[in-house]
This record gives structure tokens, C-alpha cells and sequence, in this order.
């Protein structure tokens, strides 16, 4: 099984920095450099790419490969797959008859065989890189070989360019590979790379989709779901730096962020208190980042909700303003997490939850009781809350929102959890949400009350907030009432 950590480099300017930075690695060995050019093969029908699998002739510095590449998987940068490698004597076409290992053999027979009798193969895609690479003896006695690529990939007349550092555990444990990237991606602007060369060249030739949301069905175990969490925040940070004018990559990239930080918090008492306390800090920084970004999009979006053409130029103006207000940031914002500002965050968190003496486990006894006390402390903090008081308001709401993300995280843990008391919640979170949206857009929409040609527009939409608060607050009593009653219950089952 081959494990390996992609980081892409951000900055072109930067690659000679690395290249001269890395002979001065502890523990490094000798460099070595070459050019590797490979042809990568399917039949016309597809079968290796629906298989999950690559073939591919490589030559590396005048000598021969085949390559048979399988299964495995690639989520936010770390890539696991079974590889099998034969050398030969010179340049050949694919063949199956080049894989003698028995495993390989019985892939490739599966693979293949809704082909004909008369197998062909065509060339899908070509990659052409210049390769710098050593061995790097790490303090714990892994061994980790890094290489440093830059040159293109080619498929369907196209090219896009190859700038990345491959980490590829060679013997040892698999968070040698965040410590080592962790250090390089504080020295330089370093991005978790997600897709292999394989994959970029595929979408390249227009013969694959772009990764896929991570599915949350394998996440149960506390490590599994902060691991799982992590790798969907890295999944929409890549999408919101691929597409920063969208809003979903925005909305989801600070969900995933929140709910990590709840499960930090509600797993604390379980965990190292001290290292979840940091993390939930910076993960804070992570999301802050892209606060005002969400802000604009939500009052864009409460501009569409209220019922007015703004193609019309009732609010025509604010909205362009908006929209040009949004640009902006979310330009910034994309701007510089794209010189990898989260990568040392994400390596550091990814090694310390895939650490040997990481955690013991919490049991469903231990998770349940931990529950019960968020559920009394979300309680009293909704019964003290003055409706009228946005500050209390906003205690519940982030509170609520803890509750929530911990629910959430518990039924992953297989927990039995009472159906009608998640949708409460959810209701709850989703009318404080509100609720907070107003207020900050209240805020936002007073930077336009002094501007001439926005003024009316301001206050018209600032006064139609106001009508959609005063709505809303009976049905958040009501909801109140309802949560009391199903928390009573709750206790009532789970007493001792």
C-alpha cells in the first residue's frame, strides 16, 4: 500500500527556495534528480477508470516502468492506494501479461473483463516533470521520501502545470508525514493537493468530475469524525479557492469548521484539555476569516427573500454595492488562504488525531452523560434569555448550535437519540440564526444609511427586518416550551 502526502506549491516564485531548503533537512540524504515522462493507459471503454484503477509506462531517467495503480482513496491531500511496479528492458505497450504478482493479475482480469477478446488500449493523458527527491530519516525512525515535481500534464490538447512536493511514507508511522509537511508548510505556502496527476489529467481530457463532498457514513469513532470533519473542511476550502465568487463553499467551509470545534469541546473531557483548547482557537481564526464574506451573502440573499425587483432600481443600487462589497472580500479572503495559511493547522491537527496515544475512545455511558449536562446547561441559558436582548439571544444561539453539532456527532457514534428533540434543535438554531442575521445585517446595512442613492434602500430593508423579527418571536417561544418538555423526557430515560 502506498501512503503519500500532496501538497501543491501556491507560489511559483518560491520553488528554488524549496529546492535549496531541502538538502538541509535532519536525517536527509542524498539528493537526486531526473525527468519522469509517463503515458497513462485505459481501453476504449473505460474499464480501468471505472475500476478505480491507473496503468501507466513510465520512463525515469532512461529506464523503463509499468505501473499498476488501485483502489485506495484520496481525501484532502493524503492519498492511500495499492501500487505494483515492474521494470522493463525497454519501452513496451500495456499489457496485463507485464503483471505477474497474483493480486495485480486478479484486478486487472476483474477490471477488464467486460472487454472483447481482442483487447486494445489508448493513451489518455501524458505527464512530463523534472523530479528532485531524497530520503528523510525522522526522529521516531520513520523514513519518509520526499520529491519535489515540476512540469505538466497533457491530455485532450490541453496542459496544466505540475508544482507540487509528494511525501511518500517509506517505513515507519503515517503522522511522519504531517510532521515533516507541518515543517515545510511553515516555511513555505504549501496547499493540501487532493487530486493526483492521474486525476488532474482526467479532468484535463473531460473524463472525470471533480472530487466529490466526503460521506460522512464512515465517520463513527471520535477520531474517525474529527478526521472525517477535517478532510470536509480542506474539501471546501479547495472548492471556495477554485470558485470564491459561489456561496455554498463558504457557508459549508465554516459549518465544517464549527462543528469541529464543538466536537473539540464536547470531547474535551475525554481528550488532552489543553491541545483541544488551541485547536478550537484556531480553528476559530480559520472561520473568522471568512465571516464577512458570509455576512454579505446572507443579507444578498435577505435582499432576494424581501420580495422586491431589485433589477428594478428600488434596490438596485445597494445591490450592486453589496455585490461589489462581496467581490472584494471574498477576493482577499481567498487571496490569502491561498498562500496556505491553514496547511500547518491542518497537518498539526491531522497528526495529533492520528497519534498511537492520541485518546481512549469515550464509551456510549460516558458520551450519553456528557450530553445530558449540554442539554441542562442549553436549557437554563434558553429559560434566562430575554427575547427582547440580542446579546442573550446570541448565548443561546451559540450554545444551541454546541448542542446541535454534539447530537450530530453522537448519532455517528450510533447513539439512540430521540428524533423529535434533533428537530427541535434544529428549528431553535435555525430561528436564533436568523435572528442573528438581522442584527448583523442591521449593522451592515447603517455603513449605506449616510450614502446617497442607498439611504432609502437601507432603511426600507432594515425596517422589513425588523417586521420578520417581531414574527418570529411567538414561534420561538413556543419552541422554547417544546424543548423544555423533550429535555424532561431525556432526563427522565437516561437517569443514572
Amino acid at each position: 500500500m502506498e501512503t503519500e502526502l500532496k501538497l501543491q506549491v501556491a507560489e511559483p516564485k518560491c520553488w528554488q527556495a524549496i529546492l535549496d531548503f531541502l538538502p538541509t533537512l535532519d536525517g536527509g540524504g542524498e539528493i537526486q534528480s531526473g525527468r519522469f515522462r509517463a503515458i497513462y493507459y485505459d481501453t476504449p471503454k473505460g474499464s480501468l477508470r471505472k475500476a478505480r484503477m491507473a496503468l501507466r509506462i513510465r520512463q525515469e531517467n532512461g529506464s523503463w516502468m509499468a505501473t499498476l495503480k488501485g483502489g485506495g482513496t484520496s481525501l484532502g491531500g493524503l492519498h492511500q492506494r495499492q501500487e505494483w511496479n515492474v521494470p522493463l528492458p525497454r519501452k513496451q505497450a500495456p499489457s496485463v501479461a507485464l503483471f505477474e504478482d497474483e493480486e495485480a493479475a486478479a484486478l486487472l482480469k476483474a477490471a477488464l473483463q467486460a472487454e472483447e477478446q481482442e483487447l486494445s488500449w489508448q493513451a489518455l493523458l501524458e505527464t512530463d516533470f523534472e523530479r528532485t527527491f531524497l530520503r528523510v530519516d525522522l526522529p521516531d525512525g520513520s523514513c519518509v521520501e520526499i520529491a519535489a515535481d515540476k512540469g505538466k500534464i497533457l491530455a485532450a490538447g490541453r496542459r496544466t502545470a505540475i508544482l507540487e512536493l509528494e511525501l511518500e511514507l517509506v517505513s515507519g508511522q503515517e503522522t511522519a508525514l504531517f510532521s515533516l509537511g507541518e515543517e515545510l508548510a511553515r516555511r513555505f505556502p504549501l496547499l493540501p493537493a487532493s487530486g493526483s496527476k492521474f486525476h488532474r489529467g482526467l479532468l484535463l481530457a473531460g473524463l472525470a468530475e471533480a472530487n466529490e463532498e466526503i460521506s460522512p457514513s464512515c465517520a463513527a469513532g471520535t477520531r474517525l469524525a474529527m478526521l472525517h470533519l477535517l478532510r470536509t473542511a480542506i474539501y471546501w476550502q479547495e472548492q471556495f479557492l477554485q470558485r470564491p465568487e459561489e456561496v455554498r463553499p463558504v457557508h459549508q467551509l465554516r459549518v465544517a469548521l464549527r462543528r469541529m470545534r464543538s466536537v473539540l469541546s464536547f470531547c474535551r473531557p475525554f481528550l488532552e484539555a489543553e491541545a483541544c483548547r488551541h485547536y478550537q482557537e484556531e480553528l476559530r481564526h480559520w472561520g473568522e476569516q471568512l465571516a464577512g464574506v458570509r455576512e454579505t451573502d446572507v443579507l444578498l440573499a435577505t435582499l432576494a427573500a424581501s420580495g422586491l425587483d431589485a433589477g428594478s432600481g428600488v434596490l438596485g443600487e445597494l445591490e450592486t454595492d453589496l455585490a461589489a462589497r462581496r467581490q472584494v472580500l471574498a477576493e482577499d479572503v481567498a487571496r490569502e488562504l491561498a498562500k496556505g495559511w491553514s496547511t500547518p493547522l491542518v497537518l498539526a491537527l491531522w497528526q495529533w488525531l492520528l497519534s498511537p496515544d492520541w485518546a481512549v475512545e469515550p464509551t456510549a455511558s460516558e458520551l450519553t452523560e456528557r450530553l445530558s449536562k449540554w442539554l441542562i446547561k442549553l436549557r437554563k441559558v434558553g429559560d434566562a434569555a430575554d427575547l427582547a436582548l440580542q446579546d442573550e439571544l446570541h448565548d443561546w444561539r451559540i450554545q444551541g448550535k454546541k448542542v446541535r453539532y454534539a447530537f450530530e456527532f453522537c448519532l455517528l457514534q450510533r447513539l439512540r437519540l430521540a428524533p423529535e428533540m434533533i428537530e427541535t434543535l434544529v428549528e431553535i438554531q435555525d430561528a436564533l440564526g436568523e435572528l442573528h442575521d438581522i442584527q448583523v445585517q442591521h449593522q451592515l446595512l447603517m455603513q449605506w444609511r449616510d450614502v446617497p442613492g442607498t439611504a432609502w434602500e437601507a432603511g426600507f430593508l432594515a425596517g422589513w427586518q425588523e417586521h420578520e423579527r417581531r414574527r418570529m418571536l411567538p414561534d420561538l417561544k413556543k419552541l422554547r416550551k417544546d424543548f423544555r418538555r423533550y429535555v424532561r423526557r431525556w432526563l427522565r430515560e437516561h437517569a443514572g
